[in-house]
């Protein structure tokens, strides 16, 4: 009876390490917990906008490693950075006269991650922008 018991326990737990993805990258784990209702605070810590980072690239199938390396050197992950020379703005730099027509060219990726804020220092509204600009043209806009 009691080795019946622990062949079940054991059993029970090799299961559920299959089905719960024990073994799963960093990005396969974002993916499945990542959620973006919650996004649209006043502010964010850096780990916050960096883990906003990890899930829209992991979604949208961009560099993970380039996206937040990016970011940091762009901002240091910092939302209301503002570049005192060009005046490019949040957490990519982007550039204040291209970001209205970005946020319409983004607007049903805005929608689809249920981002009602589109504004620049939006961390979840600016890194997706600039993930699907990534996705769509590559790099360059940031110098590669």
């Amino acid at each position: 009876m009691k080795r019946r018991v622990l062949w079940s326990v054991i059993l029970t737990m090799a299961l559920s390490l299959v089905f719960y993805g024990a073994n799963q990258s960093p990005a396969q784990a974002a993916k499945r917990t990542c959620t973006f209702q919650l996004l649209d605070r006043a502010t964010n810590t850096a780990n916050e906008n960096k883990h906003v980072i990890v899930c829209f690239a992991t979604k949208l199938g961009v560099s993970v490693e380039k996206a937040l390396a990016v970011a940091r050197t762009e901002s240091r992950y910092d939302e209301w950075a503002v570049n005192p020379d060009s005046g490019a703005l949040g957490l990519y730099q982007h550039m204040p006269t291209y970001w209205d027509q970005r946020v319409r060219r983004y607007d049903q990726l805005l929608d689809r991650y249920r981002v009602d804020h589109r504004v620049w220092h939006n961390p979840r509204a600016n890194t997706l922008i600039a993930l699907g600009l990534a996705r769509d043209v590559g790099w360059w806009p940031w110098g590669g």
